[in-house]
């Protein structure tokens, strides 16, 4: 049996254990101690860090009434000084205790009981059992959370026994029928938990929610407390004064300012997409224009400088519509990638794409297609007119 010290006092940061057995893994050994420090991952809390006889603590586990620390080497003496990952503890003792008054909150003020949690390593979630929430439900369950971390309220945590538990008044009902663990918030929230939190509510610092996205038939919150709502908020303060310094506005002026901009450039770029398409069809007129005819069929032929892969499609469909039977030969070479594109009309018996993706393997080109249109590119514009030349010669025989 291990001690699990991290229940009697979360604070410790260090000791001095025993180990009573080791076994060996794969990558490394299995040490149980006679007293832990180290919580294992649980209750959707992660496990702890830290170090044991100077190694790093890999992760831990828990086997019955033991607990197991996979280190990379067996220690060399059964007596072995832990050394806790503070920062990392406490940051999850902030977030996990945020996570009960935020769940306890709701389940009161909007009747959405809690479903779902997730401590990750960037910000916290809940799953609430509701359709939707306003901007002004989350505002008031913000608000209502964050007083009760501002009034510094004691959190207790005790395990009770059967006759005990039915005299609480739970938020949910525990997963196992013995060693039941409760966490009481003052008596505002009672419910079973594993985890390990702080001794008052003040310790959280704040509790901020940062976004919420629909999932399934619930809602999930994201937030942040303590440390990480201090992270977030400097990221977010940087990330505005940078804007204001860009745009030369007041801070009070800075989103309608950016959604002006936005809604310009859309603008800017829709009438750009407009001009595009008329060159576009410009030049394809010239080339149809300038093309040659051959066993009956127009063959349109150029290599640029100016096009992506988007434009050559777009100038491929348009000289194939306007005439009916037609090849069309197009490349563009922008930053030495050569970009091929062939279209066609009037050859139903041709697969265009499987004949295209043969020729070009033959110079270290990738791509395909379908019957009338195939893509892809090539090693070198060198290959260019050797490869138009080779399709041309397939698809007129």
């Amino acid at each position: 049996m291990t001690i699990q010290l991290y229940y009697q006092n979360p604070y410790i940061k260090e000791l001095s254990a025993y180990i009573v057995a080791t076994e060996k893994a794969a990558d490394g050994y299995w040490i149980c101690l006679d007293q832990t420090i180290f919580y294992p991952e649980g209750g959707g809390q992660p496990d702890d860090y830290g170090t044991i006889g100077g190694q790093p603590l890999i992760k831990s586990k828990i086997d019955g009434d033991a607990i197991y620390h996979l280190v990379k080497e067996k220690p060399s003496s059964n007596q072995v000084r832990c050394q806790l990952d503070w920062k990392r503890r406490f940051d999850h003792m902030q977030q996990h205790a945020g996570q009960h008054i935020l769940s306890g909150v709701a389940d009161k003020e909007l009747q959405a009981a809690t479903v779902g949690f997730h401590l990750s390593a960037h910000y916290t979630t809940v799953d609430l059992a509701v359709e939707h929430l306003s901007q002004k439900q989350l505002m008031a369950l913000e608000t209502s959370a964050n007083e009760l971390v501002f009034a510094n309220l004691p959190i207790k945590t005790y395990f009770v026994n059967q006759e005990e538990l039915s005299r609480l008044d739970l938020r949910k009902q525990p997963k196992v029928s013995e060693n039941i663990r409760i966490v009481e918030l003052n008596q505002y929230d009672y419910s079973p938990c594993g985890g390990t939190h702080p001794h008052s509510t003040g310790e959280i610092g704040l509790i901020k929610i940062i976004k919420t996205e629909r999932i399934r038939q619930s809602v999930r919150v994201y937030f942040v407390c303590g440390y990480r709502a201090l992270t977030d908020y400097s990221q977010k303060t940087n990330s505005i004064n940078k804007l204001v310094e860009l745009t030369s506005v007041s801070e009070d002026n800075i989103v309608e300012t950016v959604e002006k901009m936005i809604q310009t450039d859309k603008e800017k770029h829709k009438m750009l997409n407009t001009l595009n398409t008329k060159l576009l069809e410009y030049r394809s007129q010239e080339l149809i224009a300038n093309g040659y005819t051959e066993n009956g069929f127009l063959i349109v032929e150029t290599t640029t400088d100016a096009l992506d892969m988007n434009q050559l499609r777009q100038l491929g469909a348009m000289i194939s519509k306007d005439t009916p039977q037609t090849i069309a030969l197009l490349a563009s070479v922008i930053d030495a990638v050569p970009r091929l594109l062939v279209s066609s009309s009037g050859l139903e018996n041709k697969h265009l794409g499987q004949l295209f993706k043969t020729i070009i393997a033959q110079y270290d080109g990738r791509g395909g297609g379908n019957n009338y249109s195939a893509q892809g590119n090539c090693a070198s514009a060198d290959q260019i007119p050797l490869i138009f030349r080779q399709l041309k010669q397939e698809l007129l025989s």
